[in-house]
């Protein structure tokens, strides 16, 4: 196995319809993936906000990699 810094060297630098494939290839690089995903949130509008919060109650996992909110 990769170790997890090289993953998430990796999973840095892909795009995000690329980073959602690549949480489903197992459940170490799953966990790797999300702090990618979830680090910069940009919202267009407040369904998007709202669909957001009820992800992150039901994955506090998410939430801990938000690090900037653009809104």
């Amino acid at each position: 196995a990769l170790p997890p810094e090289l993953i998430h060297a990796i999973a840095g630098h892909v795009e995000l319809k690329d980073l959602l494939v690549l949480c489903r290839a197992s459940r170490h690089i799953h966990a790797i993936s999300l702090q990618c995903i979830y680090r910069v949130l940009a919202f267009e509008n407040l369904p998007q906000v709202v669909r957001c919060c009820k992800t992150i109650i039901f994955r506090p996992e998410a939430g801990i990699s938000v690090r900037e909110l653009k809104m």
